[in-house]
């Protein structure tokens, strides 16, 4: 359906949150990889089509969405039908051994009334898994997509139109397991640039200030106590380096930072599975007029099946974000919580519901935005080929800050996807 894009480091969270620059964050360091290990299809999942060694997934998505507040303001709201296209290719190894994984894909939305909110969005990721032995696997992954920040994004600037911005990205791990015992070792390399966008006043705003690099390096150790259980640790140090390294206020951007969790992975026979963790989080900017982030870091992913049709999910995750529209801050801890439950009213009809909070509670100013969330869909295959939807979402941010704008939103979504 109809999506607010976020990428923080590889991490896609669909309708809600924000697209950010650099993020120190959560979760194991395998996270990313996760889709190169596919469960069997079920009775409604498309087979693909066969093409050598691989197969190939193709899917379009068609939306047509109600949005009563394209803009995002606490009183003159401006309500717009928007459509939207997503096209995507998916296509996969069907290897005894080693793993490749190709995607690419786009969103597309075209306003009725506001066209300057016309985006075009778009990404291309591979993901290679090599089998080494039983024992030792390389990760590796490649990525570049095109995103524009939301209307009530924290860090959004009042262009006349949404900033776009790029993303680069490259990632590897080493996995080598000894028995029981399993350790890893990677780093990420992630460049972001920001397009310029016209001012209100005329004139452009200039996002020079917020292209740069982030480079991430980390190691885990974990632990299988006990069939289904695991303990780990991880630690990961970042570098934030942007091509102006002080911006036009006179301030040095750059920063290092790190975090050191430790947590554990369960799964309780086929009902109750997750992750929690905890542990400590600091990132210290160059500039000695800037405040340290520091705090704790913690999270959480867990999932429980009460029955055989609902699957019940809770996710928890903080990170640091750089500041770039409040200039006396460093940045802010950005905290969200998302809780969803999915039925199967019938083999071919799933139900889902989700609710959210979230705050953003900004370092060296007194500003603290409260978020809030939730919404309901309905999709009803028709066949392996054919999926009609039906959502509701809403949004809602309360802030403090004088000059930042409280505003809720609501969106109608009603879709059609066609796969093969």
């Amino acid at each position: 359906m109809y999506r607010s894009q976020s990428r923080a480091i590889c991490r896609v969270v669909l309708l809600g949150g924000s697209a950010l620059i650099f993020s120190t964050g959560s979760a194991s360091a395998a996270d990313d990889f996760n889709t190169l290990y596919k469960p069997r299809p079920g009775p409604y999942d498309p087979l693909g089509i066969p093409v050598g060694s691989f197969y190939a997934f193709p899917k379009i998505e068609v939306d047509a969405v109600y949005d009563d507040n394209v803009y995002a303001d606490a009183t003159d709201k401006r309500s717009d039908e928007l459509f939207v296209i997503s096209p995507r290719l998916d296509v996969e190894s069907n290897w005894s051994r080693h793993a490749l994984q190709l995607s690419a894909g786009g969103e597309f939305g075209f306003h009725s009334d506001f066209t300057s909110e016309d985006y075009t969005d778009y990404d291309v990721e591979g993901r290679f898994r090599g089998d080494i032995s039983y024992a030792t696997k390389i990760l590796v992954l490649l990525g570049q997509s095109r995103d524009h920040q939301q209307r009530g994004d924290p860090e959004a600037v009042s262009g006349l139109t949404p900033t776009k911005y790029d993303t680069t990205q490259a990632r590897a791990q080493l996995n080598q397991a000894f028995g029981r015992l399993q350790a890893s070792v990677g780093g990420s390399v992630m460049r972001r640039d920001f397009h310029d966008v016209e001012a209100a006043g005329g004139g452009f705003i200039d996002n020079s200030d917020r292209d740069g690099d982030a480079v991430i390096a980390n190691a885990r150790l974990a632990y299988e106590f006990s069939p289904g259980y695991s303990a780990y640790a991880e630690f990961s140090y970042n570098w934030r380096m942007f091509d102006n390294s002080i911006d036009k206020f006179g301030i040095a951007q750059d920063s290092e930072g790190y975090q050191a969790v430790a947590g554990v992975l369960f799964e309780l026979t086929d009902l109750l599975e997750g992750e929690l963790y905890g542990g400590y989080m600091r990132q210290n900017p160059d500039a000695p007029a800037l405040l340290a982030i520091s705090g704790p870091a913690f999270g959480a992913s867990l999932e429980w099946s009460p029955s055989e049709l609902t699957m019940v999910r809770l996710n928890v995750e903080r990170s640091i974000q750089d500041s770039f529209v409040m200039v006396t801050s460093s940045g802010y801890f950005s905290d969200r919580v998302r809780l969803s439950v999915s039925h199967k009213l019938r083999q071919n009809i799933d139900v889902t519901a989700y609710g959210e909070i979230g705050q953003d509670n900004y370092t060296g100013i007194d500003r603290t935005d409260h978020r809030y969330g939730g919404g309901v869909s309905v999709g009803y295959n028709l066949n392996r080929h054919f999926t009609a939807k039906l959502a509701y979402s809403y949004e809602s941010r309360n802030a403090d800050y004088l000059f930042i704008q409280d505003y809720s939103r609501n969106r109608v979504a009603v879709a059609l996807e066609a796969r093969y």
